[in-house]
């Protein structure tokens, strides 16, 4: 049977903690944060082995109103250089989750992805992106802070993703329909971390594509502190107990 892998996709690594059990128990594990300062600081006092993938997003928009309390692309980008160098450039992934549809935002995340090829060079990590998905709930929420959004359906139209992508040099990619999907939990991370792969799950979006080996690690089902509007969990970070 496949060693499960531990995953922090309901929250953020930077805020629940609950994922530092499992990875201190030598367990492999695909840590996601908007915080990777934060995720540096936490590994680096570690004292045991560890068997980790960490996935830094950033989007560009950190301090803005889009992301009013993720850190700013400068600093988030400074550990994302620091992780290539303590865990090699297959360990890390540039996550730019999401891009969002309106242009300055938008070039805010293609200008992180330039920046990230320039500084890193033959050292750059892997790549994964995806596109803001409208919910009822994160519309209204953009809109109330006086956004305006172009394209109202739930996917933008596939040829401005198609577009984008291209523009992107084709990186993997996260659950869109029409495009070919990366899982996040891919047998190239089951490799890495020396894990058996298992089977494509099954019980996720039909555009979901990772494998069974997936363990959630966190289960806020609430915005993190980090506020960011297209969140697409309704509920108030200020709601989840226990997590600190």
């Amino acid at each position: 049977m496949s060693r499960k892998i531990g995953i922090t996709e309901h929250g953020d690594a930077a805020f629940d903690h609950r994922w530092i059990k499992w990875v201190s128990e030598k367990n492999p594990a695909i840590i996601i944060s908007k915080n990777p300062k934060k995720i540096y600081e936490i590994i680096s006092e570690l004292n045991v082995p560890y068997n980790i993938i960490v996935h830094c997003t950033i989007t560009g928009n950190g301090g803005t109103a889009l992301e009013p309390n993720a850190p700013s692309a400068k600093e988030s980008l400074e550990y994302l250089y620091k992780f290539v160098e303590l865990l090699g450039p297959q360990r890390v992934v540039l996550r730019i989750d999401p891009i969002m549809p309106i242009s300055n935002y938008m070039y805010n995340s293609i200008n992180v992805w330039k920046e990230a090829k320039a500084n890193l060079k033959e050292n750059m990590c892997r790549v994964r992106i995806s596109f803001y998905d409208n919910y009822p709930h994160t519309q209204k929420r953009i809109e109330e802070k006086g956004f305006q959004l172009k394209y109202t359906s739930f996917n933008l139209p596939l040829d401005i993703r198609k577009r984008i992508w291209r523009e992107f040099e084709m990186p993997a990619l996260c659950a869109e329909e029409g495009l070919p999907s990366t899982p996040c939990i891919s047998e190239l991370d089951c490799q890495i971390l020396g894990v058996e792969p298992g089977k494509p799950a099954g019980y996720q979006r039909t555009t979901c594509h990772c494998l069974d080996n997936k363990f959630e690690l966190l289960n806020s089902r609430a915005q993190c502190a980090h506020k960011c509007l297209f969140c697409y969990f309704q509920k108030d970070h200020k709601g989840a107990k226990g997590l600190f």
